[in-house]
């Protein structure tokens, strides 16, 4: 470690020093989207995972009722006819309003301009 240290201070740093006054916005930023993101993804991987195990034993018991949750289960998900068929036929339009679709508008283009 304190090679590193030596060869970083005969080069200098990588990168300039930067004013850090927002550090604890920028953490608390953070915190907040992980606090919020990480539930979703855990009900985004365990929702789908019971209703694929209940048409599972639902077809291994030959009892309805599981088959009838999992039909149940898959209305409320997004799946991929009901997202082709919204394509196809343009329903389930979003509709945003015009300065808010601005706003939305401008990072959008600077990452496609990133590449």
């Amino acid at each position: 470690m304190i090679e590193f240290l030596q060869i970083v201070s005969a080069i200098g740093a990588p990168f300039p020093a930067v004013d850090q006054g927002y550090l604890l916005e920028a953490r608390q930023m953070q915190a907040l989207s992980l606090a919020v993101h990480i539930p979703l993804v855990c009900f985004g991987i365990a929702f789908p995972a019971l209703v694929v195990f209940m048409e599972w034993l639902g077809q291994k018991t030959g009892q309805e009722r599981y088959t009838v949750i999992a039909k149940r289960g898959s209305k409320g998900m997004i799946t991929l006819p009901k997202l082709r068929d919204s394509l196809r036929d343009l329903k389930f339009e979003v509709k945003v309003e015009p300065e808010v679709a601005e706003r939305a508008r401008v990072p959008i283009e600077r990452m496609v301009a990133i590449g």
